[in-house]
């Protein structure tokens, strides 16, 4: 793509934003139509609350083994995709930090308790360094991806 194009592209795309945020602003609400994926009407900007951060706090995880278990059943065809999807076995769970380390903690009622460890050293020379924003931001990215690959049982601890 040359510089002109790639030019031209980024202002009408830059203008395209500009028009559909003032669309948003006019219109008023439930005027729009849902999309068919989203349980309700989007929110608008205005209506979002911004996501929790920090330590402790609650979120949702999922039970490694419930969710293996419904993976399983799902390939060998003995339950149905959207029964998948409506139960993959999440639970809630805590993030703490605990000895430096960042944990999250779960309790699965059929499977007991498990243990995910976000971060193995401390996070305070890391955090110091870099502003409020850019360290929750990157936290939250690590410690979500860190939860969907790390579950261990408590028994396991390490």
């Amino acid at each position: 793509m040359s510089g002109n194009t790639a030019h031209v592209l980024r202002g009408a795309s830059n203008a395209t934003w500009l028009v559909s945020k003032a669309i948003n602003e006019v219109f008023p609400e439930g005027n729009l139509r849902s999309p068919s994926w989203a349980p309700g009407r989007l929110l608008k900007r205005r209506e979002r609350a911004p996501m929790p951060t920090g330590i402790p706090r609650s979120t949702l995880s999922l039970c490694p083994d419930c969710n293996r278990e419904a993976v399983e059943a799902v390939l060998k065809g003995e339950i149905d995709i959207a029964n998948f999807r409506e139960n993959p076995g999440v639970v809630e769970a805590e993030i703490v930090e605990e000895a430096g380390r960042i944990l999250m903690r779960k309790s699965c009622k059929k499977h007991g308790p498990f243990e995910d460890a976000l971060t193995r050293t401390s996070f305070e020379g890391w955090n110091a360094s870099r502003s409020a924003e850019t360290s929750n931001a990157l936290t939250i990215a690590m410690c979500t991806f860190m939860a969907q690959t790390a579950s261990v049982p408590v028994e396991g601890r390490f």
